[in-house]
């Protein structure tokens, strides 16, 4: 029981430096003023109330155009394409759905994006955990505390994990309490209709913008196991922080060079986005499935954690 007291303790003492920083002040500062950003996005491309008006034009002007390309020689692709376009208005028309309207789920789901930002922090504030305390000679002043050295690096993972749910979690209250606030007057909907290979794909918003958060929030927490283990080995937060990022945002040139290997879907970056397998999403490679790329992600992620605990259990302090 002490020894929980003691851990829980060390966690708390590790949230309350963090918090505290002038550096995740900022950040928190940056996440509010990237939402405004995007509130006055929205504010510019909303269709308000009129949205129906304006897809009865649509649908008569897509019909129009559809009839005038059978007449025509038209590439059969683009008739495909324009039919395919009518049906997902007609549906939405018919069903209630709005397009280009912002109401407050496609407002939290549009400043969803903001995450990729909370992704370079995280990788940066896990190396900057680990490595600073070697940089400042402060982790001789932490093992030398009655404390093993296996809780020490447990209560930082742990910390950086629960600042990641924060970080994530406010992102979304803040979303949400914005839209509904300035955009609940335009639907009351909270399902969406998409095209996905042809098909339309209903999808209820509210779930989607929280599953997607959830799939944000374990992407960090691994990249950030990474961070932990590059900052262990090398003592320093810049190299660790490369490493992370690139493994994060190397998906493009994996996909251009790899995609084709066999090895490719046993990689940490194209099944670390698992937001992939929600409906309407694109799947990393063929054949993928949310267990199996979830199973490859845990697999990394003890790796990571236990590789880094081993080398910070043995390594000589100076």
């Amino acid at each position: 029981m002490n020894e929980l007291k003691q851990f829980i303790k060390l966690v708390a003492n590790e949230l309350f430096k963090t918090f505290f920083q002038k550096k995740t002040v900022v950040f928190i500062l940056f996440i509010i003023i990237a939402i405004l950003v995007i509130v006055i996005g929205s504010i510019k491309l909303d269709k308000g109330t009129t949205w129906k008006i304006d897809l009865e034009s649509q649908i008569t002007n897509l019909e129009k155009t559809i009839s005038d390309e059978k007449t025509t020689d038209t590439d059969e692709s683009i008739v495909r394409s324009d039919e395919e376009r009518l049906e997902l208005l007609k549906y939405r028309l018919a069903h209630n759905i709005p397009e280009n309207v912002i109401t407050p789920l496609r407002f939290v789901y549009n400043c969803n994006k903001i995450v990729t930002f909370i992704v370079l922090f995280m990788a940066i504030f896990s190396a900057n955990i680990i490595a600073e305390e070697y940089s400042k000679g402060s982790i001789r002043q932490l093992l030398i505390k009655p404390v093993k050295r296996w809780e020490i690096f447990t209560a930082k993972f742990c910390s950086v994990a629960l600042v990641s749910i924060i970080l994530c979690s406010l992102l979304f209250i803040i979303s949400l309490i914005i839209g509904l606030i300035l955009f609940s007057k335009n639907s009351s909907s909270i399902n969406d209709v998409i095209l996905s290979n042809g098909n339309l794909v209903e999808r209820n918003m509210l779930q989607y913008v929280i599953l997607s958060s959830l799939s944000d929030v374990f992407s960090i927490v691994v990249i950030s196991s990474l961070s932990f283990l590059v900052a262990t080995i090398v003592r320093t937060a810049g190299l660790s922080i490369i490493i992370s990022i690139s493994v994060y945002f190397g998906g493009l040139i994996g996909v251009s060079f790899l995609k084709n290997n066999p090895i490719y879907k046993y990689m940490l970056t194209p099944n670390l986005s698992l937001s992939s397998y929600l409906p309407g999403g694109n799947l990393p490679f063929e054949g993928a499935s949310f267990s199996f790329s979830l199973i490859i992600c845990i697999i990394y992620l003890i790796i990571f954690l236990f590789s880094g605990l081993y080398i910070f259990s043995i390594r000589d302090v100076y």
